[in-house]
């Protein structure tokens, strides 16, 4: 497909990119549920990954903008739909972002970023 391809070419991987939203948000959910129970290397990986797709939404976000002014008409669902959608999982991760480190870091009084 050529520089024409608009939002429908990039669906598949706001699909897959939406998919391992949804498995990350339910992994944070078990997790904040019983943190306490939680392995260090468990949490650690869960803080990172979040990290990163926050990361990638923006991205996307980012290159939405960008091409939204050449999506012809019959795109411009695709793109309303998207950037909701991203833009709702961009606010949801960042509060279990926000969640896990008062909860996690904060009883074990180590800064994510240090490792």
């Amino acid at each position: 497909m050529g520089k024409g391809g608009g939002v429908k070419s990039v669906m598949p991987e706001i699909n897959a990119l939406m998919e391992d939203i949804e498995k990350i948000s339910d992994r944070c959910d078990r997790a904040l549920d019983n943190l306490i129970h939680f392995p260090t290397f468990e949490v650690e990986f869960l803080y990172r990954r979040i990290g990163e797709l926050i990361s990638e939404i923006k991205k996307s976000l980012h290159a939405f903008r960008h091409t939204r002014f050449t999506i012809h008409r019959t795109n411009s669902i695709y793109y309303s739909y998207f950037t909701e959608q991203l833009n709702l999982a961009l606010h949801s991760l960042s509060v279990y972002q926000k969640n896990i480190h008062k909860r996690w870091y904060g009883q074990n009084k180590c800064n994510p970023s240090s490792h």
